[in-house]
């Protein structure tokens, strides 16, 4: 058994990447995107994975928090996800 950390940021509940996870998600790093409100401004989608953003590599909830934190509101925001087995960048940026 293993734990599972989790944290809420910006209308999305994040997971990080756990073992078993690699399998279903095509990918062994990152952190899961679960539970995306539909007023959410970053472009994620439930189930989606998020790889970077910009060219920093999120390893937490934590580490995504800090890394948006540098982001000014409305400034635009490029994530790389995993999504549907298929790796996508995303533009979105924080709530207003």
């Amino acid at each position: 058994m293993y734990s599972i950390s989790m944290g809420r940021l910006h209308g999305i509940d994040l997971l990080e990447m756990k073992p078993g996870f690699p399998v279903y998600f095509s990918t062994e790093k990152g952190v899961l995107g679960m539970n995306v409100n539909e007023n959410s401004t970053l472009g994620l989608e439930p189930s989606d994975v998020t790889l970077s953003i910009g060219d920093r590599e999120p390893t937490s909830s934590s580490r995504i928090r800090r890394v948006l934190s540098t982001y000014d509101e409305n400034e635009g925001i490029a994530l790389c996800t995993m999504r549907d087995c298929d790796e996508m960048i995303v533009t979105g940026h924080l709530d207003g």
